[in-house]
């Protein structure tokens, strides 16, 4: 009998391999609960030399690969529902397979009209940042009650971002082009589904791009750009919030300028109001030499006291947001700083719940995130508004 199986087996042994195709999805996982950006992984067992896959996500082609690693970043959106990724190969071979997974929903016992809340933490530990904390480490508090975390994401999540460049004639010459460059190296650190736009502004708008991933696009634009006229930080950075609105998952401002804020129509405290009621990140990138709070400003809207107040607020607005201001020696150091704030971004944490609590009457709504682990410091978004005015 020994025998017999042996001669089996070495006679299958001398048929050429026939691997049948096959589809492990790897991620996301059957039930799991989704939002926003969701990373497909897939691994493939085939001997043929060349597969094509494409991926569905209910119903609509999302993507297509060609080779390895098989894995793509796709959108669901934030609604409360189930999702369904179909997966088909098809290898030089001819053979085919399909794999689907259905995603879970967050079970509640009432449905109620709740916008999911997302977090973006950094986490440090005597300044470098943490990189392997995990979702029972970190505890989240909205108006002091505990929150219930549906959606937890550690590393490079994609980012729709948004960079203000101060082109007053304060910056004319060097300092213009060292801006510039700093812009260019934010975008070239961006990857697949990243976008950018960028605006370059003076009391008026100089230069703009669309919403775009490609370096080229935003080189072109900036070229031939001069500095001219005062500064309108406000009007600029409340446009930016604004067109920000229309786009899903992580959305950044980063804003670098040296001076004050002279020729705005609009005040800090209607910029902080719609800062309240996004959830953009914004980052303010401020030469050391740059506006002084305590410095004697006068301009046609405001008078000193009005302008130490303006500067005072758009750093607590950048605070409150969960960005930083980032401090640089001088406007050489631009691009630095661009890529600092990308690499940031990029090491984040990413929390999203539905409030326990949703009293809907237009006031804020306090956010304190804690982490179990010692040493560990965080910084992210310190609250929003629970209305629905825009």
């Amino acid at each position: 009998m020994i025998r017999r199986l042996f001669a089996g087996l070495l006679l299958a042994a001398s048929v050429p391999a026939a691997f049948a195709l096959d589809v492990f999805v790897r991620s996301p996982r059957g039930g799991q609960v989704v939002f926003g950006p969701v990373e497909v992984e897939l691994e493939l067992l085939t001997a043929a030399d060349a597969v094509e896959v494409e991926v569905r996500l209910d119903g609509e082609v999302v993507g297509r690969l060609s080779e390895a690693p098989y894995r793509l970043v796709v959108d669901v959106g934030q609604e409360n529902r189930s999702h369904v990724f179909e997966i088909t190969a098809v290898d030089s071979d001819g053979g085919t397979a399909t794999r689907t997974v259905t995603t879970g929903r967050v079970e509640v016992d009432m449905e109620l009209d709740l916008e999911l809340q997302q977090l973006y933490v950094t986490a440090t530990r005597d300044g470098a940042r943490v990189h392997d904390l995990e979702r029972h480490d970190f505890v989240v508090l909205d108006g002091g009650y505990p929150q219930q975390l549906v959606t937890f994401e550690r590393g490079d999540v994609p980012l729709t971002a948004v960079l203000l460049i101060d082109s007053s004639l304060s910056m004319q010459g060097e300092n213009l082009r060292a801006a510039l460059a700093g812009a260019r190296a934010f975008v070239e650190e961006m990857r697949e589904l990243d976008l950018a736009k960028v605006i370059v502004f003076s009391d008026r708008l100089l230069a703009v791009t669309s919403f775009t991933g490609d370096p080229r696009v935003v080189a072109s634009v900036m070229d031939g750009v001069e500095a001219a006229g005062g500064t309108a930080i406000n009007d600029h950075l409340y446009v930016a919030l604004k067109q920000l609105e229309a786009y899903q998952g992580r959305q950044v401002v980063v804003l670098l300028s040296d001076g004050v804020d002279i020729e705005s129509v609009l005040g800090m405290d209607d910029v902080a109001w719609k800062a309240g009621r996004v959830q953009s990140l914004i980052y303010w990138i401020r030469p050391r030499d740059a506006a002084d709070p305590n410095a004697s400003y006068y301009s046609v809207w405001r008078d000193p006291k009005a302008h130490r107040h303006e500067i005072e607020t758009l750093g607590r607005v950048v605070a409150a947001s969960g960005g930083r201001v980032r401090e640089i020696a001088a406007i050489a150091d631009a691009s630095a700083a661009f890529r600092e704030i990308v690499a940031e971004l990029r090491e984040q944490y990413v929390l999203g719940y539905y409030p326990a609590v949703n009293l809907d009457d237009g006031r804020w709504h306090e956010v304190k995130v804690r982490v179990r682990s010692p040493g560990v410091r965080v910084r992210a978004r310190g609250g929003y508004f629970d209305d629905e005015a825009q």
